[in-house]
């Protein structure tokens, strides 16, 4: 599994690499876009015991956003994040899925 996300997050690096180009409003979108990413993952490896950290829900329009980045939604299911019609959610974190999360987290970065 750590493979995929490596390979997810490769795939989501360079897709934004791509759009950013050297436009400076592009670029903060995206540097915005990459801290949510990243809060998204840092969360619920940080406070584990916490439920709200453990779902992120599809229709929010920020995490639209987010996720349409290729590889983006690849990544959370490779982090151990699990679809559902309207959520990608966590079960249990143990350390190993703590560690997946922060790898993650900072891979996007």
């Amino acid at each position: 599994m750590a493979g995929d996300a490596s390979r997810a997050i490769e795939v989501l690096r360079h897709a934004m690499r791509a759009k950013g180009g050297a436009d400076p409003p592009s670029l903060a979108a995206l540097a915005k876009d990459a801290s949510v990413l990243v809060k998204l993952l840092r969360n619920p490896a940080e406070k584990p015991e916490e439920a709200k950290f453990r779902s992120i829900k599809l229709g929010n329009a920020a995490i639209a956003r987010v996720l349409a980045h290729p590889g983006a939604r690849e990544m959370f299911e490779a982090s151990g994040f699990a679809p559902t019609a309207e959520l990608l959610e966590l079960g249990h974190l143990d350390p190993p899925g703590i560690a997946r999360l922060q790898r993650s987290a900072e891979g996007v970065e």
